[in-house]
């Protein structure tokens, strides 16, 4: 049965006794309620004795004498469950918000607010398929065929009543079609001198991969809660069970008392299987549109890197071919000739083969 509990005058209890020894605040100064006493005269403040005893401990904190007897009867026990699994809800309501409240922090801190408009723009058109050959790395790529876009509208689902704030967006771009120059651009030492189009490449390619991440970061995140909150359902479910199986045990034992407190035990966990479900919707909404829209962003990723790709390599060539003809001008102002400098004269290697024919003629005369 429930533990006798007597409500006590602050007043009447002993300055140094002031303390609750459970939480160790001062007694009936905070928000666990009015101190009361046990059986065994120990005093503690009501919603932290009931948390203890509600955490299946029986016995007094300090003295560990048994203040509560497991073994009571059918409404008692119908009571004590009633009693657990609303405490419970509190604990899963409060941590909820608490989980709520970091989110939006943790968002505030992010730099951005609350948009909902992160799915606008080119999310629910049919993109370009990609090529078989996109490059894994930064190898010459093979430009795409072009296919011409299935345009349709996107699809837009209802949002529950309650839908969590949305970590600041990044924007998706349109890109342009891939694009190849028939001649280097001019290259020089300076960078300021990079083609617009290689800058735009390199730019789209950096969005596109920051916003991948920032994608996957929340679909991280939102599995987490929503794992969460499946967990918290599961166990609104077996609630259900239990308390269609004591309303079955109370139906049995003909006692009407027993009956209409089953009878509310029903009420009261359909209720948080009500509340847990709309939780767990809550949730997988958003979650399930994330993980629906990784796919295009990924293929936009692709794309980006394909025409990032494209733009290097041309830039590249340009670098090689103002390189290659600095060495050439360097070499050929190795061989120019000064006015002051005497210049290469024009040989006929037959005249060395001449010499050296007449060089082995004397010797031979000589002997």
């Amino acid at each position: 049965m429930p533990p006798q509990l007597t409500r006590v005058d602050v007043s009447s209890i002993p300055v140094d006794q002031r303390t609750c020894a459970i939480c160790q605040d001062d007694l009936g100064g905070g928000e666990n309620g009015e101190p009361v006493k046990t059986a065994c005269n120990h005093i503690f403040d009501r919603e932290c004795v009931q948390r203890w005893l509600d955490a299946d401990h029986t016995n007094c904190p300090i003295c560990r004498e048994e203040i509560r007897n497991v073994t009571g009867g059918v409404r008692e026990a119908a009571r004590d469950r009633i009693r657990q699994i609303n405490n419970a809800a509190r604990r899963v309501r409060d941590r909820a918000v608490e989980e709520r409240e970091q989110m939006m922090q943790a968002q505030a801190d992010y730099g951005g607010g609350n948009e909902d408009d992160h799915l606008e723009g080119n999310v629910g058109e049919e993109l370009e398929p990609m090529p078989l050959d996109v490059p894994g790395s930064f190898s010459t790529p093979t430009p795409p065929r072009h296919h011409s876009p299935i345009g349709r509208p996107a699809s837009r689902r209802q949002s529950p009543p309650r839908r969590l704030p949305l970590p600041p967006p990044h924007r998706y771009h349109s890109f342009p079609r891939y694009r190849l120059h028939s001649t280097p651009p001019q290259v020089s030492s300076s960078s300021s001198n990079t083609s617009a189009a290689m800058q735009h490449a390199e730019a789209t390619y950096i969005n596109t991969l920051s916003t991948l991440r920032s994608l996957d970061t929340r679909i991280i995140n939102q599995a987490r809660l929503s794992y969460e909150a499946n967990v918290v359902k599961h166990d609104a479910e077996r609630n259900v069970q239990l308390a269609f199986q004591e309303l079955q045990r109370a139906v049995q034992s003909d006692d009407q008392e027993s009956i209409d407190l089953a009878l509310a035990m029903q009420e009261s966990v359909t209720i948080l299987l009500d509340d847990a479900h709309n939780a767990m919707s809550q949730y997988s909404t958003p979650l399930r549109e994330w993980m629906e829209e990784r796919p295009r962003a990924s293929e936009r990723l692709d794309r980006a890197r394909l025409e990032f790709a494209m733009e290097r390599e041309v830039f590249m060539r340009g670098v090689r071919s103002a390189r290659g003809a600095r060495e050439e001008r360097g070499s050929q102002q190795l061989f120019e000739v000064d006015d002051d400098e005497e210049a290469w004269e024009p040989y006929d290697p037959r005249d060395f083969e001449l010499i050296t024919n007449e060089m082995i003629t004397i010797p031979c005369n000589m002997m």
